[in-house]
């Protein structure tokens, strides 16, 4: 969701999306920090926060982001509570005014500050930490929701995609660093994330939002990245 920024009208209609499914097969929203994190990002830039503080920051714009997600889409509830997400993902509640499921979000500072669980560095962002944190959850596959029409200019969104851990990282290494990582659309650590956690992650355009359904719910040939362990 990092990539969605507080576009509300965007962001509304992909949670809405995602309610239409959510009752065929569980789904649960983890935040980006969106515009709360690029403020911690200029902070630093300024201040030289350190690489602790800057990640423990950039960590509750996560949160903060979720609050106001949960705030301002229908059909979203907040958890900081692994323990309470499980619960709502096994039980989900029906939201009266509409009957489609309410779709429950993970705060997750409480959670990664207790298991401390990636390197604390901007290589490592929302992207990385969903695979972490969905891997916790025990999710099958964790999506990470963009706004952008290619994962890369080397790698765009096909309808067969599939790309190993090794290969990505491979890729990513090409050319120089800066270049690389102002073109690539996920985080730098995302390779190490996904190995570590053994869990992939599918990779979508989420203004696609029949797509988006159709790749939730394992249906025709949605545009996407798929990137498996190695």
């Amino acid at each position: 969701m990092g990539a969605l920024g507080i576009d509300l009208p965007q962001v509304r209609a992909f949670v809405a999306k995602l309610r239409e499914v959510a009752s065929t097969r569980p789904v649960v929203l983890f935040p980006g920090g969106g515009a709360f994190a690029d403020v911690v990002r200029d902070l630093d830039a300024q201040y030289n926060l350190g690489p602790d503080a800057a990640h423990w920051l950039a960590i509750h714009a996560m949160d903060s982001m979720g609050l106001l997600l949960s705030a301002t889409c229908p059909g979203v509830a907040a958890f900081a509570d692994i323990d309470l997400l499980r619960q709502a993902l096994k039980f989900p509640t029906i939201a009266s005014e509409d009957d489609l499921p309410v779709v429950p979000l993970w705060l997750p500072y409480a959670w990664i500050k207790l298991t401390d669980p990636a390197p604390h560095s901007w290589d490592v962002t929302a992207d990385s930490l969903a695979v972490l944190c969905g891997a916790a959850l025990g999710v099958e596959w964790v999506g990470l929701a963009k706004v952008t029409d290619q994962l890369a200019p080397h790698l765009p969104f096909k309808r067969y995609p599939s790309v190993s851990t090794r290969q990505l990282r491979d890729l990513m290494m090409r050319g120089t660093p800066e270049t690389d990582r102002a073109s690539w659309a996920v985080d730098p650590y995302l390779p190490d994330a996904v190995d570590a956690s053994n869990l992939p992650c599918k990779i979508f355009d989420a203004r696609a939002l029949d797509e988006v359904a159709q790749l939730i719910l394992g249906a025709g040939h949605p545009i996407h990245v798929e990137v498996r362990p190695s």
